[in-house]
């Protein structure tokens, strides 16, 4: 072999390691994702990072055989509230309603994302909805609503778009959302 060739042939075996490392890393991301979450009773999972237990599935559906069976019903602000004062699943009945920030530690961009605080979206083609779906099945992609007033009219509340990972204010809480609950923390 001539030294050109040598010096591509040792070129190519670099590039080959370099594009084993990445793939490497890219299925060690995937897992850590997933891993995240620690399972807790059953349709339940903590979240080590914030110690918030949050239910898997949305209002209205059911945990059943590793699944979110049913349809995700939708509520006004004030009935979210309401409904969440009390309510009992797996044996407990403190669960509530997420603050925004709290809600938004769920969101899960594949592509990654842009912006800054409460203003950040999933970058476009992230897939939909912007959650772990391996660990929050059957999540719509929809609108979700936190506890969290929005300052500047106290007509309006914070809400999370699944479908773009974004925290959102000033939406009428007389609209209806999907919720889902969560205990712990705050």
């Amino acid at each position: 072999m001539d030294q050109r060739n040598v010096r591509n042939h040792s070129l190519m075996l670099v590039l080959l390691m370099l594009a084993a490392l990445c793939l490497l890393w890219m299925t060690a991301m995937a897992q850590a994702a997933e891993d995240v979450y620690l399972p807790a009773e059953p349709g339940m999972v903590t979240d080590p990072r914030t110690g918030l237990t949050w239910m898997r599935c949305s209002l209205g559906q059911h945990w059943q055989a590793g699944a979110c069976e049913g349809e995700a019903q939708e509520f006004s602000w004030d009935e979210a509230r309401a409904v969440a004062q009390g309510f009992r699943y797996g044996g407990r009945d403190d669960w509530r309603l997420p603050d925004i920030d709290e809600l938004r530690s769920l969101v899960l961009c594949s592509q990654g994302m842009e912006g800054e605080g409460r203003r950040a979206r999933c970058r476009s083609g992230s897939t939909w909805p912007t959650i772990d779906t391996r660990v929050f099945p059957d999540t719509p992609d929809g609108y979700y609503w936190s506890v969290t007033p929005y300052q500047g009219d106290s007509k309006h509340a914070w809400i999370l778009l699944l479908r773009d990972g974004g925290a959102y204010d000033g939406y009428d809480r007389d609209w209806d959302h999907h919720v889902r609950l969560v205990r712990g923390g705050g």
